[in-house]
């Protein structure tokens, strides 16, 4: 709900004001045409006038903890997973062809705060990301191989229960 509250109030006016455009639509979910199983899934995009896609914006809601790792707008001072995620979106509407060079993230922080930055097209750190994503992919799921978890204390004791049968609320050391 409020991701379409963000939606109208700031992100249409922005692309209203600054792209001179009004096709700004919640798209469907955008596959690979060659595979099928690569897939983008965007809050917003803008479309062309013959539908494709060309810019992409992001909506995040964030925490007042969370949100002490955004900097000014227009940084790079946000989180590293909203960046590989934004590459991600531009990867798969480029390899349908659409003329996508960047994507807008706008994230409101702890309600107090909106943030807003663009991120322009990366052919290296694109390549970077899709090469890492496919070795996991080939390492962890076609071997049904589980991967190592890097979470937080609490998520390896939760994990440590449900592996070895303990029930809920049971003590792990």
């Amino acid at each position: 709900m409020m991701e379409s509250v963000i939606a109208e109030n700031f992100v249409k006016p922005f692309a209203l004001n600054n792209m001179s455009d009004d096709h700004i639509v919640e798209p469907s979910r955008l596959s690979n045409p060659d595979t099928g199983l690569v897939f983008a899934n965007a809050d917003r995009v803008l479309l062309n006038d013959e539908g494709q896609w060309t810019e992409i914006f992001e909506i995040k809601f964030v925490g007042h903890y969370r949100g002490r790792e955004f900097g000014d707008n227009w940084s790079d001072d946000y989180p590293r997973k909203f960046r590989y995620q934004m590459l991600w979106q531009m990867l798969v509407a480029r390899s349908n062809g659409f003329p996508v060079e960047s994507v807008h993230l706008c994230a409101m922080i702890s309600n107090e705060r909106l943030f807003w930055t663009q991120l322009w097209w990366d052919e290296k750190e694109a390549s970077e990301v899709l090469e890492f994503c496919l070795s996991w992919w080939n390492t962890h799921v076609v071997p049904h191989q589980l991967p190592l978890v890097d979470g937080e204390k609490e998520d390896l004791a939760a994990l440590e229960r449900i592996l070895s049968g303990l029930p809920d609320g049971g003590e792990v050391e």
